[in-house]
């Protein structure tokens, strides 16, 4: 729970998504920093990323995200999945620890789990090539 603070926080009205559009390119960085392989996001993509982030009303919808899952997540029955479900976890996420993929394999009939060490929560930017590949033979099965 510690990992994922920021749960809470984003159940604040307003604020989190204030800060967050006018501290863009701070919030950029910081995605950056909280990387594994910190070299993956250019500077480039700094500032992509920071104007993305800038936009109004990206925030608010990002964030709600988080406020639907935590105010009708938990009390939605969990229902089994059938299709063909593949899942890419970076083993250093700092947000997201490990065991919590562990059983997913009971909810999820035909699942697939691919782990990629030395990477982090932000496995399409850290680790694109190996992420393209698992994604590819995936979707050739």
């Amino acid at each position: 729970m510690l990992r994922s603070w920021y749960v809470g926080f984003f159940q604040i009205p307003w604020l989190p998504e204030y800060l967050i559009s006018h501290n863009a390119r701070r919030v950029a960085l910081g995605i950056q920093s909280s990387m594994t392989r910190r070299e993956a996001l250019s500077d480039a993509d700094i500032e992509i990323y920071a104007s993305a982030l800038a936009q109004p009303g990206a925030m608010r919808a990002a964030i709600n995200y988080y406020r639907a899952f935590v105010r009708w997540g938990l009390r939605l029955p969990v229902k089994p999945i059938h299709a063909p479900t593949l899942m890419i976890w970076g083993e250093d996420d700092v947000a997201l620890g490990k065991e919590l993929t562990y059983g997913t394999d009971k909810l999820v009939e035909n699942f697939r789990i691919h782990y990629i060490s030395r990477c982090g929560h932000w496995v399409q930017q850290e680790a694109a090539a190996e992420v393209n590949q698992v994604l590819l033979d995936f979707l050739k099965r």
